[in-house]
Order: structure tokens, then C-alpha cells, then sequence
């Protein structure tokens, strides 16, 4: 078959119609581009004119199927007599009169947009944002020295409404903490992460949120149901829990409400401002919780040991071991109680994936083995604890930019566990 005089090889007709040559390629596929092929395709008269009636009947909003059809019987007909025509027309006609309709709806949707702005505007403005609230008198007896662990003296404090709103924490070994608005500051709070990360975002700033795709969210939003489902089953008991690392992940501010108003909460990150945030959040929805906000970077925590019944790892393991050569749950050891569960969700690739060994370039002191298949088994067994269950959550191949070790195609892989002392 030869190539006729005017005829245009596949990057000709799609640099001709400004298109992409895979769109011109799926064009063929689905049968509205019939050109000729030998070795190659070549676009003749009839494509041509088939691809200008596409791309008419695309600005009149016909789906590539009612396209198809039209083109069908262009091709039955050519158009040439005028019952062709009208029928032809009536395919038009019934396109405007849905358009029209789109229109109506469309014009419906914004009032009602219109009203909901409005709305939420009004309550915004009526939103009374308060006065943060203090560190509660119940988490008194549970502030000690991480160094020597006896009780912390606590000074100069400014106490309103019941709670503590400034002070400072001292031992005689000259450890100092600080309270500042209603959250405790420790000496070691400062920020490691590489400069590549925005440190100043969290997970509750649009921005940071936008990092994480839709399909990775999906994922964590199953383990954290999982999480959910275990802690409702015990519900009636008041336990203290902690979640560590809430700069990027946090599973406890949005299930907070259905939990025991007798459970005493503590939240730990490096940031002072992403905890300012979660805390209004928190006490937006539920004022007269119990929680104690840390500000702190090396889990060294001035808290009394065994007092920690359940751990939330809301993917704090992983993040953290990024960071420092130290399994996370192991530096929290002296905190928990015998009965401790702790409650989590995991990330990890496949043994040999490119993703782990761009994670030991970009980070230069990471807990060996991280993100390896058995790192989260291993060190839980090293520290003295057992996985007594554990559900496969699922994979995905484009968890977000967020993860800028993420080799392209590789799977990060999910987990749900609960771990108890062995």
C-alpha cells in the first residue's frame, strides 16, 4: 500500500490538529480514525475530515461515544441527503437542549454554593475561638524529670480557669521545661528534618495535604478505622494515650469524640506551631478534653514511667526512623505500662526496592534497615514486644511527593498492627 501524495504520517496529523500522539493513537483504537497502516500509519483525506468533525462535535461537548456513533453514520451516509441532514440536526438539537439543562443545574449548584459560603462564613464569624485552654491538673502527677525521674518542681505558674497556662518545670539535676500557652517546651525541641522538607507545614495546611495523593490517604483512612474498631471495644476503661510525631500524621484529633472523656491524651512533635493548630482544632470540637501538648524532638519526655497505656502510631515509627538511628518505641519503653498496646499503622517496601536506598542517601543517619519488610517485627521483638495481630492494608505506587524517597512504579506497602510485651 502506498502512501498517497497528500497523505500525513502520525506526527504530521497530530502536530496538525494540536494533539497528542497518544490521543491520536487512542482515536484509532476506539475505531473514530480509520487510518492506513503498513509499517506506519498515514492519515488521508477522509481522516482528516473525520478529525475536523471530532474536534467540532468536542467543542459541542459530545462524548467520544455519541461521537462515534455520528461518525458511524456519516460513514453509512456521507451526509449527502437532506433526511441524512436532519437526522443530523435532531442529534444537535438534543445535545443543545442537554446543555441547556446543564446550564439550569449548574446555576442551581452555585446558589446552593452561594448559600453554603454564606453559611459557613456567618458561623466563622460567630465562632468564638476562646482562650487556649491550660495543661489540666490531672497531668500534675505525671510530669517528671526524664533524666532522674522524680517529680518535676514546677514554678512561676500562671494558671487560668483550672488549667496551666505558663510556667516552668525544673530538677535539681538543672533540667528545664517551659510551659507557653498551654504547651509544655522542652530543651530538645528544635527541628532535624533536611531542608527539603517545608518544616513549617503540617498535616493540616493545604499545602502539606496536597503532598499526600488521594490513593495513599484512602489507604491510611482504612488502618485508621482498624485502629478505631480496636479502641472502641475498650471504651469504658480511662487510659492515658500518646501519639508521637503528629507534624504529618495524627489519627487521634478526628476519633477524639467518640473516645472516653476520661482518657487523658498526650501529642508530641517537634513544632510548637503545628501543635497550636491541632489543639485548636482539638478543643474546637471537644473543649474540656484532657490533653498535653509536648513539644519535643528526641522522645526523651517529661513524663513519669509506666504511665503510658496505649501508643498511637500513626506512621510515627517509619517517619521518626528516618531521622535518628533509634527504634521510636524502644526510646518510649521506660514510659509504658506492662499491659501497653500499642495501636499502628506501617509503611515499608519490598527487600531490594530502589525507594530504600534512595531513603539512605537523602537521609544521613536512618535506623538501619528502615522500611525494610521485617524492620517493624524485628525491633518491636527487640525491645520486648509481640505482633499479636496484623492486616495487610494495601499498596500504592504514587503515595504523593511527600515521600521523596519514592522510587517510580515501587509499591509502598501498608499495615495495620497491634503489638503488646511479651
Amino acid at each position: 500500500m502506498n502512501k498517497g501524495v497528500n497523505d500525513l504520517k502520525i506526527g504530521e496529523f497530530s502536530k496538525k490538529y494540536q494533539v497528542p500522539i497518544d490521543t491520536v493513537r487512542y482515536y484509532i483504537k476506539l475505531g473514530l480514525l480509520l487510518p492506513e497502516q503498513k509499517g506506519q500509519f498515514y492519515f488521508n483525506h477522509t481522516c482528516v475530515e473525520d478529525m475536523e468533525l471530532i474536534q467540532e462535535l468536542k467543542r459541542y461537548h459530545f462524548t467520544l461515544k455519541e461521537i462515534h456513533k455520528i461518525l458511524s453514520f456519516k460513514r453509512v451516509t456521507s451526509f449527502n441527503d437532506m433526511e441524512d441532514k436532519k437526522y443530523y440536526m435532531r442529534l444537535l438539537t438534543r445535545k443543545k437542549e442537554e446543555l441547556c439543562h446543564e446550564i439550569q443545574d449548574r446555576q442551581r449548584s452555585i446558589g446552593e454554593i452561594e448559600e453554603k459560603i454564606v453559611s459557613l462564613d456567618t458561623e466563622i464569624g460567630a465562632n468564638n475561638e476562646g482562650i487556649p485552654c491550660g495543661i489540666s491538673p490531672s497531668f500534675i502527677a505525671l510530669l517528671y524529670c526524664p533524666y532522674c525521674f522524680v517529680n518535676l518542681d514546677l514554678h512561676h505558674l500562671f494558671i487560668r480557669e483550672g488549667g496551666i497556662v505558663s510556667g516552668k518545670l525544673e530538677c535539681r539535676c538543672s533540667y528545664i521545661a517551659t510551659i507557653q500557652d498551654g504547651i509544655l517546651i522542652t530543651p530538645d525541641h528544635y527541628n532535624v528534618y533536611p531542608d527539603i522538607y517545608n518544616v513549617s507545614l503540617c498535616i493540616y495546611d493545604y499545602e502539606r495535604f496536597e503532598q499526600f495523593s488521594s490513593d495513599f490517604i484512602t489507604l491510611a483512612e482504612r488502618g485508621y478505622s482498624r485502629i478505631h474498631k480496636y479502641l472502641m471495644k475498650e471504651n469504658h476503661k480511662p487510659r492515658t494515650m500518646i501519639e508521637t510525631n503528629v507534624n504529618d500524621a495524627a489519627f487521634l484529633p478526628k476519633y477524639i469524640n467518640s473516645l472516653s472523656d476520661e482518657n487523658l491524651y498526650i501529642f508530641s512533635c517537634y513544632s510548637v506551631e503545628t501543635l497550636q493548630k491541632l489543639r485548636k482544632r482539638i478543643e474546637q470540637s471537644k473543649p474540656d478534653i484532657q490533653a498535653l501538648y509536648i513539644a519535643n524532638n528526641n522522645m526523651k519526655f517529661p513524663l513519669k514511667p509506666n504511665s503510658i497505656d496505649v501508643v498511637i502510631d500513626s506512621f510515627s515509627v517509619n517517619d521518626i526512623s528516618l531521622f535518628y538511628n533509634f527504634f521510636p518505641i524502644e526510646r518510649l519503653r521506660s514510659y509504658l505500662k506492662d499491659h501497653v498496646k500499642v495501636l499502628g499503622t506501617h509503611v515499608y517496601y519490598d527487600q531490594h526496592a530502589n525507594s530504600i536506598r534512595k531513603i539512605n542517601k537523602i537521609f544521613p543517619n536512618p535506623h538501619a534497615r528502615t522500611y525494610y519488610p521485617s524492620y517493624l517485627k524485628d525491633n518491636l521483638e527487640d525491645c520486648g514486644f509481640d505482633i499479636v495481630s496484623k492486616e495487610y492494608i494495601g499498596s500504592s505506587d504514587k503515595p504523593g511527593d511527600f515521600f521523596i524517597y519514592h522510587a517510580t512504579n515501587e509499591k509502598l506497602h501498608m499495615c495495620f498492627y497491634i503489638a503488646e510485651v511479651g
